[in-house]
């Protein structure tokens, strides 16, 4: 009967275990010196070894040779454990028998000694399935296990596992094969089937595979299956659905030049090539995320684990694109995902996140875009009001002002010196009100816009009068709370050098007067003279089309 590859070449002693050195070595020592413990927790991503490692594990154990760190496999024990018919090797699915009434009943059969075997093993793969109400059953006889009983754990979940669990275990870290030992392994068993397959076409399927020595070899036998002998890349490329090079790199080359035509004759090539969208994405962005490690670390051979002639590749597509840049495109494809397993239509997802990315070729980041408004007018200060696009510049909107805020920026002088004296008249207080509402917006916006409602009705014998009218009673309420007043207070001592008693009154009669409100909004003829002269400014056009945003106030810079 025909036995597929993973299980066909599984691996059978330790020599044979592929990128795992680090548990290998320390579990061979282990058996050498007599120091193996009583539960392992073996953890890592799925197809790199844990079950097979914790089958070796106990073929060393009860081998009729062993203890041995190298079971023989010809004795009735190992044979019977390597085709998983052993009585006292019991390989449980987690996921299966998960329950508190599976975990009493292994509490109760570890009572029982083995029945021809040297020790009673128990393989629990998925071990993070079990439930709570499982583990705690098994604690005890974690703790405390009859001498001639061992676990072994696989899991690729740890993070689920109780610590009180992992705390009873002796814990291995399995890792990812590399692509080149993948490749090396694949290669063995394409030469032990008589099979000639191009190295492209082999690197394509390690790719494929994501470190998973299970699934290349799976998909392997797949490919095989099509295609007995002289297998090319392109037949490959057909079993498996997935997008030829050539499409990877016209898609980087479109963004590059922002070629829009480009980027869509080859998705619709993906679409007529029967090519799976999710994998073309994730093409994409492992080819974006190896651009994104040149350009950030250099050819850095333990990141990039690719030959020269393709790490030379993305060295030169490197020069194309700022990190920004790169780090903005892999989001957009990322959320193009999470829109297509939501249900929406893939190819109108597909098609639009990558003419984003075509549109995206003039990418600036935050730095250039602060030096180019600087270069406009450096006595300026602009506003933007940035719309919620999601883009690497994003941060510049983090500390604009609340909405209420941005209707104006009012012009101030000079600071007031601390002796000066203030008469009671209109003037004086409108202007001095200005200060305070300026001083208090550096503090904090949303108790500016919430003192802003108020009028400076009064300042003299050391108090302060804050008069808020009718309709603006919640705004007075805000501005009373015992922080919030802090920085009322604060602010009038900074603007008029001296410490004053703050007072707010609600004035249930009365409400703004256009004058009042002149006063608190000040839009000079000047302003709005600014406004129209930094809209025209070139620069200052194309970062505001680039944002998505308007322009919505300008201050003079007061700082000298």
């Amino acid at each position: 009967m025909y036995q597929v590859f993973a299980r066909r070449y599984r691996p059978q002693t330790f020599e044979e275990v592929v990128g795992q050195a680090h548990v290998v070595d320390t579990l061979k020592n282990a058996i050498t010196e007599r120091h193996v413990g009583h539960a392992y927790l073996f953890s890592g991503p799925r197809g790199i070894g844990k079950t097979s490692i914790a089958r070796i594990l106990a073929k060393a154990l009860n081998c009729d040779k062993g203890p041995s760190p190298t079971p023989c496999n010809s004795c009735e024990q190992c044979l019977s454990i390597s085709s998983g018919q052993d009585a006292d090797v019991i390989e449980m699915d987690a996921a299966s028998n998960r329950g508190i009434e599976d975990a009493r009943m292994l509490r109760e059969n570890v009572t029982y000694s083995p029945l021809r075997s040297r020790f009673k093993i128990y393989i629990i793969d998925e071990a993070h399935m079990l439930t709570k109400e499982a583990f705690n059953a098994l604690l005890k006889t974690l703790e405390e296990p009859p001498p001639n009983v061992k676990f072994f754990f696989a899991t690729t979940e740890p993070n689920k596992v109780p610590d009180t669990i992992v705390s009873r275990c002796q814990r291995f870290n399995l890792k990812r094969i590399t692509t080149n030992d993948i490749l090396k392994r694949l290669s063995q068993i394409a030469e032990s089937n008589n099979v000639k397959i191009e190295t492209n076409a082999l690197r394509t399927i390690v790719t494929m595979s994501k470190g998973s020595m299970r699934d290349a070899e799976s998909l392997l036998d797949q490919i095989i299956s099509y295609k007995t002998n002289n297998i090319t890349i392109e037949e490959v490329n057909t079993v498996l659905g997935i997008a030829p090079q050539e499409f990877i790199s016209n898609i980087v080359s479109a963004i590059k030049d922002g070629d829009s035509k480009n980027a869509m004759t080859v998705i619709d090539k993906v679409f007529i090539n029967g090519v799976d969208v999710n994998s073309f994405i994730d093409q994409v962005i492992e080819r974006l995320r190896q651009i994104l490690l040149i350009k950030t670390c250099g050819k850095n051979k333990d990141l990039i684990d690719d030959d020269i002639d393709i790490i030379n590749i993305y060295e030169k597509e490197s020069n194309y694109f700022s990190t920004e840049a790169l780090l903005y495109f892999i989001q957009l494809l990322f959320e193009a995902k999470h829109r297509i397993k939501d249900g929406a239509n893939m190819r109108i997802v597909l098609e639009l996140t990558i003419l984003k990315l075509v549109k995206s070729k003039d990418i600036v980041d935050i730095a250039s875009a602060l030096k180019q408004l600087e270069s406009v007018n450096s006595n300026t200060q602009i506003v933007f009001n940035v719309s919620d696009q999601p883009n690497p510049a994003k941060a510049i909107a983090q500390n604009i002002p609340d909405k209420k805020d941005q209707s104006s920026i009012i012009s101030a002088d000079s600071n007031i010196q601390n002796d000066k004296s203030y008469q009671d008249t209109s003037s004086d207080l409108k202007s001095l009100w200005q200060r305070i509402i300026e001083d208090i917006k550096k503090k904090d916006v949303k108790v500016a816009a919430h003192i802003r409602e108020g009028i400076l009705e009064k300042l003299n014998n050391d108090v302060v009068v804050i008069k808020f009218p009718a309709q603006f009673g919640f705004h007075k309420k805000q501005i009373e709370y015992p922080d919030n007043k802090k920085i009322v207070d604060a602010a009038v001592e900074n603007i008029t050098g001296k410490k004053l008693n703050v007072n707010f009154k609600l004035d249930t009669n009365a409400r703004h007067s256009p004058e009042e409100l002149e006063g608190n909004y000040e839009v000079s003829n000047r302003t709005q003279e600014i406004n129209t002269n930094i809209t025209s400014e070139p620069a200052v056009k194309k970062i505001v089309d680039y944002f998505g945003g308007t322009i919505v106030g300008t201050s003079k810079n007061i700082e000298k």
